[in-house]
C-alpha cells in the first residue's frame, strides 16, 4: 500500500454500493492505524519531508539520513555547518562549546570571539586568541580583567611578557637551565641579576670585591714565553684597568 487512495461515493450509488464503500473505507483506516503507517504511506508530517533513507526539513537545510552511500556518509546535518557522519565524526563551523552555561568555572571555544579559553570567573582567565595582523595566536592570562601576562610574537621572536610592574617566576623543582645554541643568555646589565636572599646585585658585588682589593699600579710581564718583561699591566683595586 503506497498510498492511502479514499474510495470515491458517488450520488447515483446504490445503498449496496454506499455499505461496500464505507466497509473498504473502515478497513483502509483500520489497516494504516494498526502499525502501518511507515515511510511507504507517509511523505510529509509537520513540515518534514520523509522519504525510505531520510526526515528531512521541507527547505533540506536540516535533516538525518540513513542511506549509506559514500565511505562514511552524513547521518545529521544542519546546513552546511554542522554535520555527524555515520562513524560519529563530526563537524562544527561557527559553534559555541562550553563546559558550563552561564556559571564559572568553565571552559570555552567560541566562535563569537575566536578565542579559546579557560575561566575561573568572568574576569579571570587564560585565554588563546588569533593575531589579526599576522604571526601566531597570543596567549593572554588575565586577571581582574586586565592582562597581567601574554606569550605572543614581538619583532620576530616569540616574548613571554608581563604588564608594567608584575612580577614573573620561573621556578624549576631540580635544576633550572639557560641556554642559547647559537646565540647568548643576556641581560640587561649586572645589576639585573639580584641574589634574592641578600639583595645584593651581581654588579654590587663585582664592585665590593673591587674596592676591597688593595693592589694598584702597574706591572710589567712577558708577552711570550721566555721573553722580556716589557708589557705594561695595570691594577686599579684589584681590577685590571689597562
Amino acid at each position: 500500500m503506497a498510498h492511502f487512495n479514499a474510495p470515491s461515493v458517488d450520488a447515483g450509488m446504490s445503498q449496496e454500493e454506499f455499505v461496500e464503500v464505507v466497509g473498504k473505507l473502515i478497513k483502509q483506516v483500520q489497516f494504516l492505524f494498526d502499525r502501518n503507517i511507515d515511510t511507504k504511506n507517509t511523505r510529509e508530517i509537520g513540515g518534514w519531508l520523509v522519504s525510505l533513507t531520510g526526515l528531512v526539513s521541507n527547505d533540506r537545510d536540516v535533516g538525518m539520513s540513513t542511506d549509506d552511500e559514500g565511505i562514511d556518509p552524513i547521518r545529521f546535518f544542519a546546513g552546511d555547518n554542522w554535520n555527524v557522519t555515520k562513524s560519529g565524526k563530526m563537524t562544527a563551523t561557527g559553534a559555541t562549546i562550553q563546559s558550563r552555561k552561564d556559571s564559572y568555572p568553565r571552559v570555552e571555544m567560541s566562535s563569537k570571539d575566536d578565542l579559546i579559553g579557560a575561566y575561573q570567573t568572568p574576569y579571570d582567565s587564560i585565554v588563546i586568541v588569533p593575531t589579526y595582523g599576522g604571526g601566531p595566536p597570543t596567549l593572554y592570562m588575565v586577571k581582574n580583567n586586565a592582562v597581567i601576562m601574554q606569550l605572543t610574537h614581538i619583532l620576530g621572536a616569540p616574548t613571554l611578557m608581563t604588564s608594567a610592574t608584575i612580577d614573573l617566576a620561573i621556578t624549576g623543582g631540580g635544576n633550572l637551565d639557560l641556554s642559547a645554541t647559537t646565540g647568548n643568555v643576556r641581560v640587561t646589565n649586572w645589576g639585573k641579576f639580584q641574589n634574592r636572599n641578600s639583595g645584593q646585585t651581581l654588579q654590587q658585588a663585582l664592585d665590593s670585591k673591587a674596592s676591597n682589593s688593595p693592589i694598584n699600579g702597574t706591572v710589567y710581564v712577558s708577552s711570550t714565553p721566555g721573553g722580556p718583561a716589557n708589557t705594561a699591566i695595570t691594577f686599579t683595586g684589584g681590577i685590571r684597568t689597562g
